[in-house]
């Protein structure tokens, strides 16, 4: 059953979002995995130097 995902990536000391990454989801057990090309291309798109499509700002707190 294809799928899509969005997942943090911490690259080059910053996080970045990368949405819409097409996984295949197992139907017995409901984990979602992406391929070695999958996982090539996300790379390939993080580390390109392009301007992101948006930015946002994002709250962080620490847990003490």
């Amino acid at each position: 059953m294809p799928s899509t995902v969005s997942e943090h990536f911490f690259v080059d000391g910053k996080w970045v979002l990368v949405e819409n990454i097409p996984v295949e989801v197992c139907k017995h057990c409901g984990e979602a995995t992406f391929s070695a090309g999958t996982a090539e291309h996300v790379r390939r798109i993080v580390q390109s130097g392009e301007r992101p499509r948006t930015a946002v700002e994002t709250q962080v707190y620490e847990y003490s």
